[in-house]
């Protein structure tokens, strides 16, 4: 099977990139012809391990200029503009449609796979083919943790249209897959279309010849991803300084994520540690390189993933297979598999005296964080794997049928 992996930048290391390029290596490593198509292009910046063994195809190579940034009226001024522009002629839309094409007249794909954000819109331009789109998150539709800080007429508006433009082009796409029931239950709501669950795989072989055993001293605690405001990640540090009032010791979180595409939120975050005065005890780095990320999910005894409304959750499974007792919102996709108290902690989205509270519960009682870091593993090692994650996709895309 001739298969085209679609997404829309891979100049960043994410979750939607991480899932593309694994599903592309897999299907490799299953004997399909695999060619993985995007926009932006840089390497070096992207998984480079996984990068240099499959085949990639780009507009555009190299880190883009960065944004100068606009008043805010400006760009609602500009908003309807944009959203004409995205719907009928993007020039970076068209610019990947006709890669795509180029690809096409060289051998035809059985499949063509868009991910994530962005190339949903290629589907009025790939009309008749055989196109599968893994919604990791909704498009087209402000998310749930943005919905509430609209207001007044115009951003109704905008947001209708914004819906109705998505809709017209997701009707193209003959079948959608999203990776928990949560976004299932959305893409009826918002696209009154059916969807696939499949769940997302995890490397078993992410941290061979890393040793995972926990450090003696502080117990590290970690949060690891891109800042957006759904992170939540002024939870963790509300957690820490109830834990700190509390008289908790002998801890120390570190914040692994970059601040490029939501810099205010991370101000924000930062500028809660400083109130607190927890510098000393909440560290944050801005985008780990692979190798070290690795290493600070073996050293780590605690994950904690407060998201709200999140896709999913690699970043969980990856700690949980380092050996992490992991601590997750229950409003994140991946505890839709998960059991509290038995592999995992789970706390209300929003409650930092819930995650502050399975902190310390951990911290005091050595022998629980063991059995929940080991029950953990467990369940990644038994239930979740990249070649399984191939082989759910696979079926989709043999199964029979058109855009509905």
């Amino acid at each position: 099977m001739r298969v085209a992996i679609v997404v829309w930048d891979l100049n960043i290391k994410g979750g939607t990139q991480r899932q593309a390029l694994e599903l592309a290596l897999a299907l490799q490593k299953a004997d399909h012809q695999v060619t993985v198509l995007t926009y932006l292009y840089d390497q070096k910046n992207c998984y480079e391990d996984i990068c240099r063994q499959l085949t990639v195809r780009a507009v555009q190579v190299g880190q883009p200029p960065a944004p100068k940034p606009s008043p805010r009226w400006v760009s609602i001024i500009t908003a309807p503009w944009r959203i004409v522009r995205n719907l009928f002629f993007d020039p970076k839309i068209t610019a990947l449609a006709r890669l795509i094409s180029d690809e096409t007249q060289k051998e035809s794909f059985d499949v063509i796979n868009l991910h994530d954000y962005e190339v949903y819109k290629l589907a009025g331009s790939l009309r008749g083919q055989n196109v599968v789109w893994m919604m990791n998150d909704l498009v087209g539709v402000p998310p749930a943790y943005e919905r509430g800080l609209q207001r007044g007429t115009l951003a109704t508006i905008l947001g209708h249209l914004t819906l109705w433009a998505a809709r017209r082009q997701i009707k193209q796409i003959r079948q959608i897959v999203v990776l928990d029931n949560w976004n299932k239950r959305l893409c009826r709501q918002y696209y009154g279309r059916d969807a696939t669950v499949v769940r997302s795989g995890v490397d078993l072989d992410l941290f061979r010849g890393i040793n995972t055993a926990k450090p003696s001293g502080p117990i590290e605690i970690f949060a690891s991803g891109i800042f957006f405001p759904h992170r939540r990640f002024e939870d963790l540090v509300m957690a820490g300084q109830l834990l700190a009032k509390k008289g908790v010791k002998n801890w120390h979180i570190t914040i692994n994520g970059s601040t490029a595409r939501a810099h205010a939120y991370y101000q924000t975050v930062k500028g809660l540690i400083e109130e607190y005065q927890l510098t000393d005890q909440i560290t944050h780095i801005n985008g780990l390189p692979e190798a070290e990320l690795l290493r600070h999910y073996a050293q780590a005894h605690i994950f904690v993933f407060p998201n709200h409304e999140q896709t999913w959750g690699l970043s969980i499974f990856e700690a949980m297979l380092a050996g992490c007792a992991a601590i997750v919102s229950r409003s994140c996709g991946g505890a839709e598999v998960l059991t509290d108290r038995e592999n995992v902690y789970l706390v209300d989205p929003k409650s930092p005296d819930q995650i502050a509270t399975a902190i310390e519960e951990l911290i005091v009682t050595p022998k629980k964080r063991g059995e929940i870091a080991a029950a953990g593993r467990k369940f990644v090692v038994n239930n979740l794997s990249w070649s399984k994650y191939a082989q759910a996709m696979i079926k989709v895309f043999q199964a029979k049928g058109k855009a509905r």
